[in-house]
């Protein structure tokens, strides 16, 4: 009985199931596993670790959830050991993140992804009140 390769598999996937996109060929195990949240919206995917991973990070992130907007448009956070929810935009976030959440193929890092907060802009400045009506005579009696 011949066995079947992983790559036979994803080409058997791909005829059968033309509609549904290719996985690609299995996860290693130095690769990087996450679990996205946007809204109610949640998505796993796996990237290479790489000196450079943020960048893969950043981008599936984006291609994932908002292809449509500028790569700038979504900010991306995970939960650190203390609770807090704790940005990536660096390779030293990356780094510090996964120094906090070990990577385990079994339980992948969870990230928030969200629409950054608009910065209300700032007042202009208020015109002095109008000076007080002339205070009218008194009327005669």
């Amino acid at each position: 009985r011949p066995t079947k390769s992983p790559r036979t598999f994803f080409y058997l996937q791909a005829i059968l199931h033309p509609h549904l996109p290719s996985p690609g060929p299995p996860a290693t195990m130095s690769d990087l596993h996450f679990k996205a949240t946007f809204n109610s919206d949640i998505r796993r995917f796996s990237i290479p670790s790489t000196p450079d991973a943020i960048s893969a990070l950043l981008s599936t992130v984006h291609a994932l959830f908002s292809p449509e907007a500028p790569a700038a448009a979504l900010a991306v956070r995970y939960v650190d050991d203390e609770g807090d929810l704790v940005s990536l935009r660096t390779q030293a976030d990356l780094d510090e993140a996964l120094r906090l959440v070990p990577p385990d193929p079994s339980k992948p890092i969870k990230l928030q992804v969200s629409l950054p907060a608009a910065t209300p802009a700032p007042e202009p400045p208020r015109a002095a009140p109008a000076a007080a009506a002339a205070p009218q005579a008194p009327a005669a009696a």
